[in-house]
């Protein structure tokens, strides 16, 4: 439900936006449109109940887990929890636009509608705010993800807009000729933004195909690719057929366009609710790799596999029929045949590029690192040659021969660690960290995750639940042990440098719901913290 809101919640933003867009435009620059003013009120009233489903799917699991009332723990989360606190702020912008469209139906003048398209904007950062990369990097992720989707939203939505609801054969060539450069602009906007997010969120892009979450990204970028295609022959194709036939109508191959922007718009959504792998060998440890990576690479995949492109027999045919598709898809649009063929060539060229990378992959396990270093610190100082600062907070034994450390990289990222104990050292073990990124230590109150792990170094294997909570408490700054309430125990954890590390084995699968109460030395509750889940991976934020 939850990806299919965030789905339904793109189109409406391209649809808003875009219809803003185009009644600043004047009329004899632009085809008629039949988009009723009644359609961008609907739009934004969608904007509040699209909204709302991640909100009332956290109050509903709060509700079943904890048996609250079901208003109380909407108050609860509406107030309190961020999802909630960015929906209050979407829902007031969403009623101001609101009223801004009604007046400027009434009053009909410009100034208006430039308000309404600020409010649009504002809505579509609101949005950006609580993105997956403004967790990472609070202003940069929030201003680059923002920017991102309002460069889509200003060239799909003009192009749903008046490839679905406009009629006539006139002003055509008058409407090419600004939304061809503007849509270019918004390309490249896109591309640039799309670069950054990818450094934020996926910086190592090839190696992730191996996971569900780059394939989806992959399959994104080829759709893109389409479109871009797309946006060619439209804006300079038919830019020379309505030369020559003033009469000629376009709007099914805009439609065709808007297709795989809607195909881009369904695998977005879905990626939201993917966990992204932000370092894949670590993520490998407890995530199975995709399954239709495996349908193309019959290797073994270990967390030590990398990933390069090469050029092979197969990646070669496939790229050729490729060519082949892209070849007569222009030619089909020049001499503007069937819309059905052009659209069928363009299904084969996006699997076609699919093959052509997939066959090309190819894999390499690097090797273990047998060094014994003398201290902790000199082993951790080896995987992270170029960090500024490494601070180690917490070591304590963890079952024979390992040590588990907690330390954090230049203040941002929150790590546990293990390390093989020898009588001369410790050896630094690959897939061994779990870490915890997004804002800054600096920062944050406080940053606490548990991750649940069923497979490799943390876990004895067999089955077992080996559940990890660490993390570090700057405020309440007096706080010498935590009690963590898993459902199946209770476990307290010494707070040392502000940092605390708990480690617990079962046979059971507990709930994801564990709260955790922070104690003074005279065992006083000063503070607290409570996730709804457990990370699953190795990374979080």
């Amino acid at each position: 439900m939850v990806i299919v809101s965030k789905a339904l919640l793109y189109i409406v933003f391209a649809i808003l936006i875009g219809g803003l867009v185009l009644s600043l435009i004047p009329k004899e620059k632009k085809p008629v449109l039949l988009l009723p003013k009644k359609w961008l009120y609907f739009m934004s009233f969608l904007i509040i109940i699209l909204t709302s489903v991640p909100v009332f799917s956290v109050v509903q699991y709060i509700t079943t887990s904890f048996n609250f009332p079901f208003a109380t723990a909407s108050k609860q989360v509406i107030f309190s929890y961020a999802v909630g606190k960015a929906w209050i702020i979407t829902t007031i912008l969403t009623c101001l636009l609101m009223v801004s469209l009604n007046l400027s139906h009434k009053l009909q003048t410009r100034v208006l509608n430039y308000v309404s398209l600020i409010l649009a904007v504002a809505l579509v950062f609101s949005a950006g705010w609580a993105s997956h990369a403004a967790s990472i990097d609070r202003l940069g992720g929030f201003i680059a993800n923002s920017i991102h989707v309002l460069a889509i939203s200003v060239w799909i939505g003009i192009l749903f807009v008046v490839g679905w609801f406009s009629s006539g054969n006139e002003k055509w060539s008058a409407f090419l000729k600004w939304y061809t450069p503007l849509s270019i602009c918004s390309v490249l906007v896109l591309s640039g933004t799309g670069l950054v997010l990818m450094q934020y969120i996926i910086p190592e892009y090839i190696h992730s195909w191996l996971l569900p979450y780059g394939q989806a990204l992959l399959v994104k970028h080829i759709l893109f690719f389409a479109i871009i295609i797309y946006g060619f022959s439209n804006g300079f194709l038919l830019k020379k057929k309505l030369l020559s036939n003033p009469g000629y109508q376009p709007q099914k191959w805009l439609r065709a366009e808007s297709v795989f922007a809607l195909a881009v718009f369904v695998i977005t959504a879905v990626m939201t609710e993917q966990r992204p792998p932000h370092v894949v060998s670590q993520t490998l440890i407890t995530d199975s790799p995709s399954r239709l990576f495996t349908l193309f690479y019959q290797g073994s995949i270990e967390p030590t596999i990398t990933l390069q492109l090469t050029v092979s027999l197969l990646s070669i045919i496939f790229a050729i029929v490729a060519l082949i598709c892209l070849g007569f898809f222009i030619m089909n649009v020049r001499n503007q045949q069937s819309i059905r063929t052009s659209f069928l060539l363009s299904l084969l060229l996006v699997v076609s590029t699919y093959f052509t990378l997939m066959y090309s992959v190819q894999g390499e396990t690097l090797s273990e690192d047998n060094t014994i270093y003398e201290t902790i610190d000199e082993a951790i100082e080896k995987g992270y040659e170029g960090a500024d600062v490494i601070e180690v907070l917490l070591v304590q034994p963890f079952e024979e021969n390992f040590e588990a450390v907690v330390y954090h990289v230049n203040e941002e990222e929150l790590v546990a660690e293990l390390f093989l104990s020898h009588e001369d050292g410790y050896q630094r073990l690959r897939n061994a960290k779990l870490t915890i990124g997004g804002i800054p230590i600096s920062e944050s109150e406080h940053k606490i995750r548990t991750f649940i792990v069923t497979d490799g170094l943390w876990s004895s294997g067999n089955g077992s639940q080996v559940y990890v909570s660490f993390g570090i408490i700057n405020d309440p700054k007096d706080v010498s042990s935590v009690i963590i309430h898993y459902e199946g125990e209770i476990n307290e954890a010494e707070v040392v440098n502000q940092t605390f590390l708990n480690i617990v084995q079962t046979d059971e699968e507990w709930n994801p719901s564990h709260p955790i109460e922070f104690l003074s030395d005279d065992r006083q509750v000063i503070g607290g913290y409570m996730r709804g889940f457990m990370e699953e991976g190795v990374y979080c934020h």
